[in-house]
């Protein structure tokens, strides 16, 4: 989604946030060139969302499981990600954009750590 639209050429960034991750212009300008992509493909996204982490310092707390070490710095790259409750930061950081509730988030992560780590 761009804008409300759906968007179908995945060949090329379509220039504002969007994807699976919302991932913005700025984002990934820098990002793009350290992975070798230039394209948008959902393997792509997945891709740059890692190392946006990585490169926000929040990948190492992430593979740790510690999930209120990571919201901090991954909040700083993520319209939708809030900080840890009790901080400024906790509704967002991007008005008028709110960020999704953190029970919500905490959920989401722990659904998917159950899914992607069991045997």
């Amino acid at each position: 989604m761009v804008g409300g639209k759906k968007f179908t050429d995945l060949s090329h960034y379509p220039g504002k946030a969007s994807g699976a991750y919302q991932i913005t212009g700025d984002t990934y300008k820098d990002v793009a060139p350290k992975v070798g992509t230039n394209d948008y493909y959902p393997l792509t996204q997945d891709i740059l969302a890692i190392q946006n982490m990585a490169d926000k310092g929040a990948l190492e707390a992430v593979k740790k499981g510690d999930f209120n070490g990571a919201l901090p710095n991954m909040a700083r790259g993520w319209a939708s990600i809030p900080d840890v409750p009790g901080s400024k930061y906790e509704t967002g950081r991007y008005p008028p954009q709110r960020a999704k509730p953190y029970d919500e988030v905490k959920a989401i992560y722990e659904r998917n750590l159950k899914k992607y780590m069991s045997p």
